[in-house]
């Protein structure tokens, strides 16, 4: 037997339902990476529509705390912050588009109805989008009133509940709504 019909044996063999999961997931979100850093950063301004839209929904929600401020800082980052603060950066590493990809390549790897993804999906993606805008009123909110914690907030605490949120998320789907 030559060696490509062993390697070829072997990978046909996967018949478990994980390890089908894993290669679909790692095969999408693969080519979602390529797309996003290669298509969409550079030649379009998604990117960008992202984040200002993450600036005005922000501002909504900062509003009760008294007057804010934005500003338009280049073409990837802008700040936002109440008045009297150095505000917050939101940049392509802080707008979620990595995470919404990765809670959507997981929901459309995983078995189920693709009728309840496109309805899933969106959900996601939106409830996804709120976190983050609630996620940088908090640390535009520590960086007026507690600065000294802004770093730790930003690099740990919100990180890690960002992909709670996506593994909750995902559970939700895996345990109740992928049934048939």
């Amino acid at each position: 037997m030559t060696l490509w019909s062993q390697i070829s044996n072997r990978f046909t063999s996967f018949k478990s339902p994980q390890i089908i999961f894993l290669i679909r997931a790692f095969l999408g979100y693969s080519v979602l990476f390529i797309t996003y850093q290669f298509i969409l950063i550079p030649y379009t301004s998604f990117d960008q529509w992202v984040i200002r839209a993450l600036v005005r929904s922000s501002e909504a929600l900062l509003k009760p705390f008294g007057p804010t401020f934005s500003a338009h800082e280049n073409s990837e980052m802008q700040v936002i912050g109440l008045d009297g603060s150095t505000g917050v950066w939101i940049g392509t590493p802080c707008n979620g588009i990595h995470l919404i990809g990765l809670f959507s390549v997981f929901i459309m790897a995983y078995p189920g109805s693709w009728r309840r993804k496109l309805y899933y999906i969106p959900f996601g993606i939106l409830l996804l989008f709120g976190y983050n805008s609630i996620r940088i009123c908090a640390l535009a909110w520590l960086s007026k009133f507690h600065p000294q914690w802004l770093l730790f907030n930003h690099n740990y605490t919100f990180t890690a509940s960002a992909y709670i949120l996506v593994f909750v998320l995902w559970m939700v789907w895996v345990k109740r709504l992928s049934k048939t």
